[in-house]
């Protein structure tokens, strides 16, 4: 579970909705600034220590490590290398003919 912006989200979606509460009650712009800061700050603690109780509630999964081609496998890809043609450049003599 990728839980690394979740203090940050909750920081700035906070911090909005305290925006918008402050400038419809009118609220002086030394009150607002400091309204702002405890709550980005709070927010943002709140956010880290549900981001620490996410992390340990749902560890991350492993990924498996990866087998071993099976001679099936193995066998398509030696003939897919087989098939394809040849990067070499052609040499053309003076008569027009190809050689390689």
């Amino acid at each position: 579970m990728k839980t690394k912006t979740i203090p940050v989200m909750l920081a700035l979606i906070a911090g909005f909705i305290t925006c918008i509460v402050s400038y419809l009650n009118g609220l002086s712009p030394r009150a607002f600034v400091k309204a702002l800061c405890l709550v980005v700050v709070i927010f943002l603690v709140i956010g880290l220590v549900w981001e620490i109780v996410l992390e340990r509630a749902f560890p991350p999964a492993e990924e498996p490590e990866p087998e071993e081609l099976k001679p099936e496998e193995e066998d398509a890809d030696k003939v897919a290398e087989e098939q394809e043609p040849s990067q070499e450049p052609l040499e053309v003599t003076e008569e027009g003919e190809e050689q390689e």
